[in-house]
C-alpha cells in the first residue's frame, strides 16, 4: 500500500487506465467479430475472426506493459527514498501472435459449437461467442501488465511482493483472493533465502493455462507491488476493506468461501450474526448496490426476538455457534502464518480482531444466560 496520498492516486491511475486500454481493444475487437463471424460456418469464420484479431490484441497487450512500465518507475519513486531505488526489470514477453491466435481461435470455436450443439439459434450463438472472445481478449490484453509487475517483483529487488487490486464490479472469487493478502516473492531482506507464498493458490487449481499464477477470462484485476514501509504491510486498492469484510463475514464458517460468494453476491449474511445484531452491532454492508443485508429470521420469517424475549437458551446457543466459529479463525490464522503472513499484514489483524470480538461476545453471552 502506498504510504502516500499521491501512491494511493496513482495505484488508482494505473487500474483505470488499464481498463481503459481494454475498452478500447474491445471495440476493435468486436468490430472484427461484428464482420468475420458466422454461425452458419462456425469453422471457418473462428479462424478468420482470430487471425485478424490476434494482432489487434497484441498490439493492446504491449500497450497495456508499457502502461505498468511506466507506472512502476513513478510508483517506485513516491515509495523509495532515492538511494535506495532499483532499476524496473525489463523482461521480453513472450506470449506470442500463434499463442494469441490458438486461444481467440478456440474461444470463438468452442463457444459457438456448444451452443449450436443445443439448438440455440444465429443470435444466441453469436452472443455466446461475443461474450467469449471478450473475455478471452481481455485476459491477454490484461496479462500483458500484470506479467511486467510480477517480472519485477519477483527479483526480491525493491518491493517485498505484489497484491491485487479488483476492478469496480469484481467477482466474489477475485474479492477473496484480494482479501489474502501479498504474495511474498524474492529474497528476504536479511539474505535469509526464498521466501514464497502465493496469493494466486486458489487461482490455480480452479483455472487453467500459462503461468505461475492464472485470472480467469475477463478478469480486470491488477497486480500491484507492495512495499513494507514503517515497518507495516498494506494491501492496495480495496484489499484492506475486503480483509475485513471477509474476517466479520466469512471467517470461521463451516464453508468460508460459499458464505462469502452469498454475501458477495445477495447480502445474505451467515446464521451466526442472528445473534450479535440481537445486540445492535452494525452488520457490514454487502457489496452490491441496492442489496439488502439478510439474517436467518428475515429470510425465514421468523419474528425478531426482543431483547427481553429472549431466553437463557438463545444466549448459550448464540455462543457455542461462535465459539465454533473461533476454532476455525484459529485454523485460518495458523494457515496464514504458515504462509509466512506476519503481524503486521491486514489479513492477520482483521482475523486477530474478530477473534477478539467472538471472545467478547462467547463470555457476554454466557454471563447473560447465567442471570437468568
Amino acid at each position: 500500500m502506498a504510504r502516500t496520498s499521491e501512491g494511493r492516486e496513482l495505484t488508482e491511475k494505473h487500474r483505470k487506465g488499464q481498463a481503459g486500454i481494454v475498452k478500447r481493444m474491445l471495440k476493435v475487437l468486436l468490430g472484427i467479430w461484428d464482420e468475420e463471424a458466422d454461425y452458419k460456418n462456425i469453422d471457418q469464420s473462428s479462424l478468420s475472426f482470430a487471425r485478424r484479431a490476434a494482432p489487434e490484441v497484441l498490439k493492446f497487450r504491449a500497450v497495456s506493459r508499457e502502461y505498468s512500465k511506466d507506472y512502476l518507475v513513478n510508483f517506485r519513486d513516491l515509495e523509495v527514498p532515492e538511494p535506495e531505488r532499483k532499476p524496473i526489470a525489463d523482461v521480453v514477453d513472450n506470449y506470442s501472435l500463434e499463442d494469441a491466435l490458438q486461444e481467440l481461435w478456440t474461444a470463438a470455436r468452442a463457444s459457438m459449437k456448444r451452443v449450436s450443439s443445443k439448438g440455440y439459434n444465429t443470435e444466441e450463438g453469436l452472443e455466446a461467442g461475443r461474450n467469449a472472445v471478450s473475455g478471452k481478449a481481455t485476459k491477454i490484453v490484461a496479462d500483458g501488465g500484470r506479467r511486467v509487475i510480477k517480472d519485477d517483483v519477483e527479483r526480491g529487488n525493491g518491493p517485498v511482493g505484489y497484491a491485487r487490486v479488483v476492478d469496480a464490479d469484481p467477482c466474489a472469487f477475485c474479492a477473496m483472493l484480494a482479501s489474502r493478502g501479498v504474495s511474498y516473492t524474492g529474497y528476504l531482506a536479511d539474505g535469509a533465502g526464498l521466501y514464497r507464498t502465493d496469493s494466486f493458490k486458489d487461482t490455480n487449481s480452479r483455472f487453467v493455462g500459462k503461468g505461475d499464477f492464472k485470472v480467469h477470462d475477463g478478469c480486470q484485476c491488477t497486480l500491484e507491488p507492495v512495499y513494507k514501509v514503517g515497518g507495516k504491510i498494506r494491501l492496495p486498492g480495496r484489499g484492506d476493506e475486503l480483509a475485513r469484510d471477509w474476517a466479520r463475514v466469512a471467517a470461521g464458517e463451516k464453508d468460508p468461501i460459499k458464505a462469502w460468494e452469498r454475501w458477495w453476491n445477495s447480502g445474505t449474511l451467515p446464521e451466526t450474526y442472528d445473534g450479535p445484531i440481537q445486540e445492535g452491532e452494525k452488520r457490514p454492508k454487502p457489496p452490491r448496490k441496492n442489496v439488502k443485508p439478510v439474517t436467518r429470521a428475515e429470510r425465514s420469517g421468523e419474528p425478531v426476538k426482543k431483547w427481553s424475549e429472549l431466553t437463557d437458551e438463545d444466549f448459550l446457543g448464540w455462543a457455542n455457534d461462535l465459539e465454533a466459529r473461533l476454532v476455525n479463525v484459529d485454523a485460518e490464522l495458523a494457515e496464514l502464518r504458515a504462509l509466512g503472513k506476519g503481524d503486521d499484514e491486514v489479513a492477520v489483524m482483521a482475523l486477530e480482531t474478530q477473534r477478539k470480538r467472538f471472545l467478547s461476545q462467547i463470555e457476554k453471552y454466557r454471563s447473560q444466560a447465567m442471570k437468568m
